[in-house]
């Protein structure tokens, strides 16, 4: 129970999870699924896998993934831009 309230305590938002103590082995195995409201903090930090480990992730991929949590992209976002010109593009496209 000290486990469990270690873990609810400590990430947010709440997630759902399975916790499997062996007795035996006095392993403890954590499985956290995926959730609706990504991305979730550890402590206060937000991580991202690498390989095998765990990383804090930076402002922008924290953007990122609140976005994509979102179902989003940033070139989804409306620009507050109004006087766009795409004329690059216009060139590119005539050939």
């Amino acid at each position: 129970m000290n486990i469990e309230n270690k873990i609810n305590d400590s990430i947010r938002p709440q997630v759902d999870y399975r916790l499997h103590i062996d007795e035996q082995t006095n392993v403890i195995t954590l499985k956290i699924f995926q959730g609706l409201y990504p991305p979730y903090f550890y402590k206060e930090k937000a991580y991202k896998r690498n390989d095998s480990a765990s990383v804090p992730v930076d402002s922008l991929e924290l953007s990122r993934l609140i976005l994509e949590g979102q179902n989003c992209s940033y070139d989804s976002l409306p620009s507050h831009a109004s006087n766009l010109h795409f004329s690059i593009l216009e060139k590119a496209l005539q050939y």
